[in-house]
This record gives C-alpha cells, sequence and structure tokens, in this order.
C-alpha cells in the first residue's frame, strides 16, 4: 500500500469513528474503510450512496488482478443512482489493464496513446476489464454479466471442440 493510499485510510477510519462505525447515514462508510484497506485505490460514488442508504453492496476479490474486482448490488443502488438490482462496478487499475493489454497482445493507438480494450484477463478470464460494461457510469447489469458468460461459455466450448479435433488431426494423416 502506498503512503497516500495509507493516509487515506487512516482518514476514512477517523471519519468512520466520528459516524458511530457504521455505513447507514455515515459520512464515510465504514464498509468503504474495509475495501479501501483490501486494496481498492477508489471507491465508486454509487457504492457510499448506496450504504448510506443502508443497501447491501459487496465488494468481490475472486481474483488477484484488481481489474476483476468489483461492488455488487445485490439490493440494488441507491433511489437517485441508476444501479439496478444485481447490477456490478468493476474496480480499475490503470498498470494491471496495460498488462492484461500486453499479455491479450494489444498495442496502444498511436493517435491517442492509449488501449481501447485490454481483452479478457489471463488468470480468470474476466471480460470486463476495462472497468465498465456497456451501461453508464460503470454499471454493468446483471444481464450483460449473464451474457457475457454464455459467450464465454459458448467460446470456451468452440475452443476445446478445435484443441480436439487438432489432436485428432496427426492420427487420421498418418493413416
Amino acid at each position: 500500500m502506498r503512503d497516500d493510499e495509507i493516509k487515506m485510510v487512516a482518514f476514512g477510519i477517523a471519519a468512520s469513528a466520528k459516524d458511530g462505525w457504521k455505513n447507514k447515514g455515515a459520512s464515510f462508510p465504514l464498509s468503504d474503510v474495509d475495501d479501501m484497506r483490501q486494496g481498492a485505490r477508489f471507491i465508486p460514488a454509487q457504492v457510499t450512496y448506496a450504504r448510506r442508504e443502508g443497501r447491501r453492496v459487496n465488494f468481490v476479490q475472486k481474483c488477484g488482478s484488481p481489474c476483476c474486482w468489483y461492488w455488487e448490488f445485490p439490493e440494488g443502488g441507491a433511489p437517485y443512482c441508476d444501479v439496478p438490482r444485481g447490477s456490478r462496478i468493476y474496480h480499475w487499475d490503470s498498470y494491471t489493464f496495460e498488462m492484461i493489454a500486453q499479455h491479450n497482445g494489444k498495442t496502444k493507438d498511436p493517435k491517442t496513446g492509449h488501449v481501447g480494450d485490454a481483452g479478457p484477463c489471463p488468470n480468470c478470464g474476466n471480460p470486463f476489464t476495462n472497468g465498465a460494461g456497456d451501461g453508464k457510469d460503470g454499471v454493468v447489469s446483471a444481464q450483460e454479466i449473464r451474457k457475457k458468460a454464455l459467450e464465454t461459455s459458448q467460446a470456451d466450448k468452440k475452443f476445446i471442440a478445435e484443441k480436439e479435433a487438432q489432436k485428432l488431426l496427426p492420427a487420421a494423416i498418418e493413416k
């Protein structure tokens, strides 16, 4: 953890203590502090707003890559935020994003100096490594998550079938 991150966590702890170590109604929800202690470099506003409203928001870290971490909204977001039930907001880390892009053979656009899409995470296959889905404000809907999972499953089946066919091809040639 960098010095500036340590200072932010310390500030969050102090603010959360002042608010009574809670989420609902807190200026700095305790769960936001916990997420930062676990390595989140930022907390999306939609997450903080939902927690202040007393809604449950889960910070999920199934993969070691910060671009694969996400906040899940099982109850939806705060009433004034467009975050449907079951949606996710992915954490984004520029260094990790560039490493994933490099692993996937992606290069920076010479005009902009940016990589448009890094591709899936090489560790877990997460397709949302750019921090956002098709939605606005980085919100990835539950429908989009299911759609990507189905596409990935079908692509995996096709890949496996092609590999199996490649194994059989040399044997067929020998005969």
